[in-house]
């Protein structure tokens, strides 16, 4: 999604994440793809450097899951956006896969899912927005092909590819 607004409306896109690794792999992207309005920097989604007010919009893709303390960067968001300005949260979508992840979860020792929001659950992230005075808006899921096969997914969460699967030891893992 970000390629495509910096692309599509020559805006200025700034893309944040904690890990140096998927930054990197971020980089190579815009390198790639020849995007010159992306920036991208190493940061804290709780705690960022921006100025308040400093966007017009955010979109926040995957990665409440993933904050310990996830309500702070709900506020970091309602602080460095615009008033009246946008913010896009995509938590992901798992619902077909739910009963996988259940049974990875229960089979690696009932480790959380998540360390920050679980996903199941977003109504706790409109009342995080909602006390910033946001309108919230559940828009019209835009539909996606995902060809992954139910062993490919099996042999994602095996190679630790999924946050979720982060902390859970190889060996676990592998069974």
């Amino acid at each position: 999604p970000a390629r495509w607004i910096a692309w599509n409306f020559h805006c200025q896109v700034t893309g944040i994440d904690l890990s140096s690794s998927m930054l990197d792999k971020a980089r190579a992207r815009v390198a790639r793809e020849r995007l010159p309005h992306v920036r991208l920097l190493e940061m804290e989604a709780a705690k960022t450097t921006f100025a308040d007010d400093t966007f017009g919009a955010a979109l926040a893709r995957w990665v409440f899951h993933l904050v310990p303390g996830w309500q702070a960067a709900v506020d970091e968001l309602a602080r460095v956006v615009r008033p009246r300005g946008t913010v896009l949260v995509n938590l992901g979508d798992f619902h077909e896969t739910w009963q996988i992840v259940d049974r990875f979860v229960a089979t690696a020792g009932d480790v959380p899912f998540s360390v920050g929001l679980d996903p199941r659950h977003p109504e706790h992230l409109d009342d995080a927005f909602a006390r910033h005075g946001a309108t919230v808006r559940l828009l019209e899921p835009i539909p996606s092909r995902d060809d992954t096969t139910v062993g490919e997914f099996v042999d994602e969460m095996a190679g630790g590819q999924h946050s979720w699967t982060w902390r859970v030891p190889a060996e676990v893992r592998e069974r």
